[in-house]
């Protein structure tokens, strides 16, 4: 929770932020989403299949706007990939749990508000 506060205390003090040039302080913030305390989503994180897509997709974006490489270190453009991926995902991942706690969608909408924007800051 506090994680989350001085996130949103920086974003708050901040103009609005580009989809990842400004994404740089908020990379290390709540460090990996490998250890988010949501066993699906770390699950995900860790899978061998998402790291390699990772890994494919950094490439691609280095070459498509070479000014990543300055602006962050690999294994944070790697972090802010997985974040994006499991972001993505999200909704579908956690579908089993909000059936069997018998959860509305708005309430897996909110945990995925409060865990890409404040906890794990993603890029849309």
């Amino acid at each position: 929770m506090y994680t989350a506060f001085k996130t949103d205390t920086k974003f708050r003090q901040q103009a609005p932020l580009n989809i990842w040039t400004d994404f740089t302080p908020f990379t290390q913030s709540a460090g990996t989403i490998r250890n988010c305390g949501i066993q699906q989503i770390e699950d995900l994180a860790k899978s061998t299949d998402l790291l390699s897509m990772a890994i494919v997709a950094d490439v691609t974006l280095r070459n498509a706007d070479p000014t990543l490489n300055s602006q962050f270190k690999p294994p944070e453009r790697l972090e802010l990939i997985v974040r994006s991926t499991c972001r993505e995902m999200f909704a579908t991942i956690m579908e089993p749990e909000r059936i069997k706690h018998n959860l509305s969608r708005q309430v897996i909408e909110d945990l995925e508000k409060v865990l890409f924007t404040l906890v794990y800051p993603t890029p849309p």
